[in-house]
């Protein structure tokens, strides 16, 4: 069946929804898949109210690795009826029409990528928590404070460890968290956990799935914990996250312009826009540790999870992770043996 054109703004675009019936039962919708050839399966569909949907079958048992973000006008929702669980994005004000059918679009080619369906799954919850930064526009687009200081602690974790030891390249292709990956950054069968908190705040940090201290497809898992604070405007020795963010670029273009390419793209990913204003937000980044995340190190990992949960997020207390510190540069050394140096 093919589509007919739409005017959505002053463009003629395809419509894939304007040939799908409306079904009769609220409980049932109505689709076509979106490419026979894509991977995953993907499925432009209506529901009993006629609402546009894009909805994505897979094998019930894989959960996303975040939580799904709340989109204005918008819902994204998961289901889960055994054997299939099922994300669905539904359009809810028809006005907005032409901004859905791009964000659709964009996840599903963003999706053809996926080396299996987990990664898909994360690829396009990622890739929608993008669209929600994108779609508030403006200074509302601003990264949150706490937004600002986790995408501080992964870049420090690229300045003062990846690219000391990996080559650009390999260091960008290694970040992972923008992606909405398990893990912040996968190096082979080693993975690294990046959190951010302030110096003088209680000695916890906020764990929000069940997988990212999950050691299971990993030899070798770190959790790398970065001081950061805020910083008098006053004080010359604070930086904003624009400062890092292209500090970090240029020492990357400068060895491989083609992966400060694909790092712009990440903090693009990140809801990171180098045009927006952080003047007022300036930081001062302190010292790490660093935790190898083994044996009993205090956890809830997948496994724990029982069926039907979706969401996990706890408070982890670093004084009981002590035993599990080691130095930062182990973490260097293990990644040069990663690296066959």
């Amino acid at each position: 069946m093919t589509s007919m054109k739409t005017r959505w703004g002053a463009t003629m675009i395809d419509d894939p929804w304007v040939n799908i019936a409306v079904p009769d039962s609220s409980n049932s919708i109505n689709g076509r898949r979106v490419d026979a050839e894509h991977p995953q399966d993907f499925f432009w569909a209506r529901d009993v109210e006629g609402r546009r949907l894009l909805v994505m079958d897979y094998p019930s048992g894989l959960e996303p690795s975040r939580r799904l973000p709340d989109l204005r006008d918008m819902e994204f929702v998961q289901t889960t009826t055994q054997p299939v669980s099922k994300l669905i994005w539904r359009l809810t004000k028809p006005e907005h029409a032409e901004v859905f059918y791009r964000l659709c679009e964009d996840i599903v080619d963003r999706c053809r990528e996926a080396g299996d369906t987990q990664e898909a799954i994360d690829l396009a919850v990622g890739r929608t928590w993008r669209w929600l930064h994108l779609l508030k526009g403006g200074s509302a687009g601003l990264l949150t404070p706490e937004l600002q200081k986790g995408l501080i602690g992964e870049l420090m974790v690229i300045e003062r460890a990846l690219l000391t030891l990996l080559s650009a390249a390999d260091a960008v292709t290694a970040w992972r968290g923008p992606e909405g990956a398990p893990k912040d950054f996968e190096i082979g069968r080693l993975a690294i956990e990046s959190k951010a908190r302030r110096g003088g705040a209680r000695p916890f940090i906020s764990i929000t799935s069940a997988w990212q201290l999950d050691t299971d497809g990993v030899d070798t898992l770190y959790l790398h914990v970065l001081e950061v604070d805020t910083c008098p405007l006053e004080d010359e020795r604070g930086e904003t996250l624009t400062d890092i963010a292209l500090r970090i670029g240029r020492q990357i273009g400068r060895k491989d312009p083609a992966a400060e390419e694909q790092y712009n793209n990440l903090l693009g990913e990140a809801g990171f826009d180098p045009l927006d204003d952080y003047s007022n937000y300036p930081w001062l980044t302190g010292p790490s540790l660093c935790f190898e995340v083994k044996d009993d190190f205090p956890r809830i990992s997948g496994s724990d999870v029982m069926p039907g949960i979706e969401t996990v997020t706890y408070a982890l207390s670093l004084a009981a992770c002590e035993p599990y510190v080691v130095p930062l540069a182990t973490l260097v050394e293990r990644l040069e043996t990663q690296n066959g140096r």
